[in-house]
């Protein structure tokens, strides 16, 4: 019995140490300066897709919801839904007036 709560107490001091540091991607203010554009529009079919022009080199991951801008301007919204080293494609939450040249911006946390 004392060597499992050994083994235990070694188990979750490894946990700590590992889990201690938050991944870059996961921190609210890691995307707020990085925007990427959007270089293709598909409205073919039931939904808007959309090809960004970066991916998980720029810390786009699956899931993550994004703004849409242009000059600056809300224009709808996104989530990632399929992220490459150097693209991602990106459902169309509303926004039909999207198209090629507008800025992704991922959605700080709250």
């Amino acid at each position: 019995m004392a060597r499992f709560g050994t083994v235990l107490l070694a188990a979750l001091a490894w946990a700590s140490i590992s889990f201690a540091d938050t991944p870059d991607w996961a921190l609210k203010d890691s995307y707020t300066a990085k925007s990427a554009l959007i270089v293709e529009v598909n409205r073919e079919g039931i939904a808007d897709l959309v090809k960004i022009n970066t991916g998980s080199q720029s810390n786009l991951r699956i899931g993550a919801q994004c703004m849409v801008l242009r000059d600056g301007l809300h224009i709808g919204d996104i989530v990632i839904v399929e992220s490459g080293k150097d693209r991602s494609i990106g459902l169309a939450l509303n926004g039909s007036e999207i198209q090629n040249g507008d800025a992704v911006r991922i959605t700080p946390a709250n």
